[in-house]
């Protein structure tokens, strides 16, 4: 599979499981897009997408500890 394949196939399913709230799989597949990208662009863009699942995971699992410390 030619590199651009790769990266676009590996970025819809990182997509995808974003979509779904599989934060840790998302981050996984965008890290991994990152490494197949070609141009800057793609690259700077999975970056900064897996970045973005790093900090939603985090404030869903704060959200989770402080609703477990309220109750």
């Amino acid at each position: 599979m030619a590199l651009t394949s790769y990266y676009f196939h590996t970025a819809t399913m990182a997509a995808h499981a974003e979509r779904m709230c599989f934060w840790l799989d998302a981050i996984q597949l965008w890290e991994q897009s990152s490494l197949k990208a070609i141009n800057p662009e793609n690259y700077y863009w999975a970056k900064r997408r897996a970045e973005h699942c790093r900090a939603k995971m985090n404030a869903s699992h704060l959200h989770t500890v402080e609703q477990k410390a309220a109750s």
